[in-house]
């Protein structure tokens, strides 16, 4: 559930007193990156937050963006306080740029990031995420893609639309707003 994820990193970023939070997106026309954004405008809209185009970075899913998209975001004349991004990939790239710019995750910015990849372990800090289950999509996946080798040629077989649940897994990149 892409929408709702994104709904659930921009509640949990608002509930730590974040307003100033920056997206940084997938690419365009990509549809799973499409609906996280729709969640964190939409949570921002829900909460009284004003949605600022200068707080979204499109990026292409690779750690680079997330270097890129932190680069940007520090160009802003006011930063943003918290960032989610829509993969754990860019988060990282992120993450990793802050540490070398000595910006502290989760003193100066919080992050979170979007699937909960076995890469974590990599970091010694742990990623704040939405976690998928990865099982479930991979299990809907097989069973869908059965169902259309066992079908007879002669009849279509239907589309169905399946939504995984996600959760919020709270890390060690998020703190509570404190000044600015």
């Amino acid at each position: 559930d892409n929408y709702l994820g994104g709904c659930q990193a921009v509640e949990y970023l608002i509930q730590l007193q974040h307003r100033r939070i920056g997206f940084i997106g997938g690419p365009e026309n990509w549809a799973s990156a499409e609906e996280r954004f729709r969640g964190y405008r939409d949570s921002l809209e829900k909460n009284g937050i004003p949605y600022d185009t200068d707080l979204v970075f499109q990026g292409d899913l690779r750690f680079e963006s997330g270097i890129d998209a932190l680069e940007y975001f520090l160009t802003l004349p006011e930063w943003p306080t918290a960032i989610f991004s829509a993969n754990d990939q860019m988060a990282f790239g992120c993450l990793s740029k802050a540490k070398t710019m000595g910006i502290s995750i989760p003193g100066d910015l919080s992050l979170v990031g979007f699937d909960d990849i076995e890469a974590h372990s990599m970091h010694s800090t742990r990623l704040t995420a939405i976690q998928q289950d990865i099982d479930a999509l991979c299990m809907q996946a097989f069973d869908m893609m059965m169902k259309k080798l066992e079908a007879d040629g002669d009849e279509p077989v239907a589309e169905k639309r399946v939504v995984i649940p996600t959760r919020l897994k709270i890390g060690e990149t998020c703190g509570m707003r404190v000044g600015r």
